[in-house]
């Protein structure tokens, strides 16, 4: 399913950005 890979993508780039400007 390409939409729940989008969002587990979007989840991990969402964290590791968070991650980096925290």
């Amino acid at each position: 399913d390409y939409l729940r890979l989008a969002g587990e993508i979007i989840t991990l780039f969402t964290g590791v950005l968070f991650f980096f400007t925290s």
